[in-house]
């Protein structure tokens, strides 16, 4: 029965577990204290260095930073096109037709694409993060 007690003791210290927020993004709470989970998860990344986890919780990292990356190219994409458009135009008319419809359509397919991979990349690495929790966590239990 002693055993058990000091198991759950070092399980309510040690355990963390994930708690969304509206505003300032997802955070984690262990001990009862609420942190960031960080930029690409680095604030919760010392959390799983000595965790059998790890390597969900890489691939969790891999994925966020997969998508960062995408939406960086959806950005850029975007911006390109308005600088087209920008210069398509003079004295409110358009002056370059078909370089106005490249921008409109760098436009719309980058915002399109980016949308299209990243959602899916941040839904899976909030996936393998919440299973690398629920593994660390199950570790103290030993």
């Amino acid at each position: 029965m002693m055993a058990q007690s000091e198991v759950q003791k070092r399980y309510d210290r040690e355990a963390i577990y994930l708690r969304p927020h509206l505003w300032s993004g997802q955070h984690f709470v262990k001990y009862g204290k609420s942190k960031p989970v960080g930029f690409l998860f680095n604030n919760i990344k010392p959390e799983f260095e000595h965790s059998d986890a790890l390597p969900l919780f890489l691939k969790a990292r891999r994925k966020a930073k997969i998508s960062f990356g995408v939406s960086l190219l959806g950005l850029a994409t975007s911006v390109t096109g308005l600088v087209m458009i920008s210069n398509a135009h003079t004295d409110n008319r358009v002056r370059n037709e078909n370089q106005f419809a490249a921008g409109v359509g760098l436009i719309m397919c980058g915002t399109l694409i980016s949308a299209a991979v990243t959602l899916p990349l941040n839904i899976g690495a909030q996936r393998n993060l919440s299973d690398a929790v629920f593994l660390r966590n199950r570790e103290l239990l030993k």
